[in-house]
C-alpha cells in the first residue's frame, strides 16, 4: 500500500518485526493508525517500514494503558454516549466536528 520496494521490505530486520506483529495480533487498523502518525511526523512515507515500529509500539501501549486504567469502563460509557449523540447529528456537522477536534 505504501509502495515500498521489495528490497526494503524483505530484510533480516523487517521479517522478524513483521512476524512479531502477526504474533501480537496487530490489526490492519492499528497498523494504519501508526503509519499515519509516523508519516505525519516525518512529512512523507519513510524509506523503510522499520520506521513504523516505535510508533506502533507507542500506540499499542497507550491503548492498553487507557483500557486498563481505573475508570476506563466509565470513560468508555461516556464515549459511547457521545458517539450515540454524534450519530444523531447531521453528517456535515459530524465531519466538521471531527476535523475541528484535530486542531484542539
Amino acid at each position: 500500500e505504501r509502495g515500498f520496494q521489495i528490497h526494503a521490505v524483505q530484510t533480516a530486520r523487517t521479517m522478524p518485526l513483521f512476524a512479531s506483529w502477526v504474533e501480537r495480533g496487530v490489526t490492519a487498523e492499528q497498523m494504519l493508525a501508526a503509519m499515519e502518525i509516523a508519516e505525519a511526523k516525518l512529512g512523507a512515507p519513510p524509506d523503510s517500514p522499520l520506521y513504523y515500529r516505535n510508533f506502533l509500539d507507542e500506540l499499542l501501549l497507550e491503548r492498553h494503558r487507557m483500557a486498563t486504567a481505573p475508570h476506563a469502563e466509565h470513560r468508555q460509557e461516556q464515549t459511547d454516549g457521545r458517539n450515540a449523540q454524534a450519530r444523531q447529528r447531521p453528517a456535515a456537522r459530524r465531519s466538521r466536528n471531527a476535523v475541528d477536534s484535530l486542531h484542539d
